[in-house]
């Protein structure tokens, strides 16, 4: 048999020959093109300029620039603008979160701006005077769930969309809710979105958030790391041994016949039924779109779990919709565009 990248004339399938064994690099390079190609569709549909070489670009640190105790974003800003505008055609601000090295590029949390730079207005303020484009910061489960609406498969229904949860299950756990026609927000602009930290497990392991036994601490991409080793199924299953294991990994196991890898699997659903069941018993939704990476196996789980999911509802939750997002990769960028397209249309 030949070495598949040497047939392949996409220009990564020979890089990918030294990461992945042959017989997984058609498939690696077909995800990619498949992202390549959404992508540029997006960027199509959005009639930006696209970037060429005539385009000259500034690389900066939020911290290049000290005056005081002017937070230093906003001494970039200024600067900017008494010094640098119209030179540049695009300015690059490198990673201003919270970080654990790598000057900046490990991020701890993308959603949140290092105090000693400044916060979100300080963005927000540069993007609305040099890009000339209004600016809405939200959470990308909240922009998943926009997207659905738009553009998903919440789009073509002629009903009860003013009601919907989306729960998205990947690397973490997304949730966002729509109630009443209104996006769920709370008080400090976390509600809903917290909702994978909901307790499924007393007895379960410590999360980040400090709580226990979380939905996230258990049955998300980050568990299969952090949690998976320790259960008993793990030593028997064709996983041990991974230095890290991951979903994928975990469902390929299940396919070929892995009864270790299905009762790891059984364990997650069992744990995504609970939280699926509180989560609608919570926010009383019509609809329910189940998103993220995950759902690429949904085949080998997602019935099961909604068979059990409905069996525990209460009332007349047990006759709501549930939906599998397409191209879930794509939800955010939709979703968060479309305020934008809706603030620049109010403008115009």
């Amino acid at each position: 048999m030949s070495d598949p990248s040497e047939s392949d004339v996409r220009p990564w399938a020979q890089p990918l020959s030294r990461l992945y064994a042959d017989e997984g690099i058609a498939d690696v390079a077909d995800r990619i093109d498949n992202l390549l190609s959404n992508y540029r569709r997006a960027i199509d549909q959005s009639n930006q300029k696209a970037l060429s070489e005539s385009d000259v670009l500034l690389i900066t640190y939020g911290d290049t620039l000290i005056d005081g105790e002017t937070p230093p974003l906003q001494v970039l800003h200024r600067f900017h603008g008494d010094y640098l505008n119209g030179i540049f055609d695009l300015v690059r601000n490198l990673p201003f979160h919270p970080d654990s090295s790598d000057d900046g590029s490990a991020v701890i949390d993308y959603y949140t701006v290092r105090e000693d730079l400044g916060d979100w207005n300080d963005i927000a303020a540069v993007v609305r005077e040099y890009a000339n484009l209004p600016v809405e910061v939200d959470n990308d489960s909240r922009a998943a769930l926009l997207g659905k609406e738009a553009y998903g498969v919440l789009s073509s229904l002629t009903s009860g969309t003013e009601n919907a949860l989306m729960v998205a299950l990947g690397t973490g756990i997304g949730v966002a809710a729509r109630l009443n026609g209104e996006r769920v927000r709370g008080a400090h602009q976390t509600g809903g979105l917290l909702s994978c930290h909901i307790t499924i497990d007393i007895n379960g392991p410590m999360c980040i958030c400090r709580n226990r036994g979380c939905a996230e601490a258990l049955v998300s991409g980050y568990a299969l790391v952090k949690v998976t080793s320790e259960r008993a199924w793990y030593a028997k299953s064709s996983l041990a041994g991974e230095e890290r294991p991951n979903f994928r990994m975990l469902t390929d196991a299940v396919r070929k016949g892995d009864r270790y890898a299905r009762q790891g699997l059984d364990e997650f659903c069992d744990a995504w039924t609970a939280l699926l069941v509180s989560l609608i018993h919570a926010f009383g939704p019509a609809h329910v779109v189940i998103s993220g990476g995950f759902t690429r196996s949904a085949d080998l789980f997602l019935p099961g779990v909604l068979d059990a999911v409905r069996d525990r509802l209460w009332g007349p939750e047990s006759t709501l919709d549930v939906h599998i997002a397409k191209e879930p990769e794509l939800s955010e960028v939709r979703g968060g565009n479309l305020p934008i397209r809706r603030a620049m249309n109010e403008q115009s």
